[in-house]
């Protein structure tokens, strides 16, 4: 929890005389997405399947290769990956793979892999990477 409110303490701007409270919902809600997946519930066998995968194919392959071909396509993303992007916006919308995205940082940090998947999940539905 202490990870959480840090975090949210870096991303979260003091808000306007005005109040911004477009932003600071947003960033609310961003924080539930973590809160959310750092507690470790299920969500659902499917998806629980999809996000282990996920995290291996992180663990073993990376999301990102300076090497296109094979497992990566032309721009050296992870096939599988984006796969299983496509999947979980299928399933969830943004909010899953937000969800996602989270267990997955959580389980593959430290490092540079929560930054790979937001490039290798660009433009998967909402995603913005």
């Amino acid at each position: 929890m202490v990870f959480l409110r840090g975090l949210f303490d870096r991303i979260c701007p003091p808000a306007l005389p005005d109040g911004d409270k477009a932003d600071i919902l947003r960033l609310d809600e961003e924080l539930d997405i973590a809160k959310e997946a750092e507690a470790g519930f299920s969500l659902g066998w499917e998806v629980d399947r999809l996000v282990d995968e996920l995290t291996r194919v992180g663990y073993e392959e990376g999301f990102l290769s300076s090497e296109p071909g094979g497992r990566f396509d032309q721009n050296g993303r992870s096939i599988r990956a984006q796969q299983i992007g496509h999947r979980l916006n299928e399933i969830g919308g943004l909010r899953l793979m937000k969800i996602a995205w989270w267990k997955v940082r959580f389980a593959l940090s430290p490092g540079s892999a929560s930054r790979d998947l937001d490039i290798t999940w660009d433009l998967i539905g909402d995603w913005r990477g």
